[in-house]
């Protein structure tokens, strides 16, 4: 794919978003998070578990039954990437300790 080509992938995105959510993709890029995600099924699943409420024809109900098993898949799966993303930031943090003392250590002289 040449720079032509991912430029029009780009350009073929940007088209559908609007200036607010152009700006709220930016404040969350940095953002290793899913907890927004995670929150936006945990609601669409409350809300079609709320519908199987009402009085639904059966083939409506078998419907909203499986985006119920759907979304609460969906949840896990958000929350076991969620936790391995975690992971990745502890195994950065015990780098940054054992650097730290590998450098005092070596600063005082004592053998690893």
């Amino acid at each position: 794919m040449d720079a032509q080509d991912e430029s029009e992938k780009v350009d073929f995105y940007a088209e559908a978003y609007s200036l607010k959510e152009v700006a709220a993709l930016i404040n969350k890029a940095m953002d290793e998070s899913l907890t927004d995600e995670i929150s936006a099924v945990r609601v669409a699943v409350r809300r079609t578990m709320l519908k199987l409420e009402e009085e639904l024809d059966p083939a409506e109900f078998v419907r909203l039954t499986d985006r119920v098993f759907n979304g609460a898949r969906t949840i896990a799966y958000l929350l076991k990437t969620q936790r391995a993303l975690s992971g990745k930031t502890a195994e950065k943090l015990a780098e940054a300790i054992a650097t730290i003392f590998e450098e005092i250590f070596d600063e005082r002289g004592y053998p690893l």
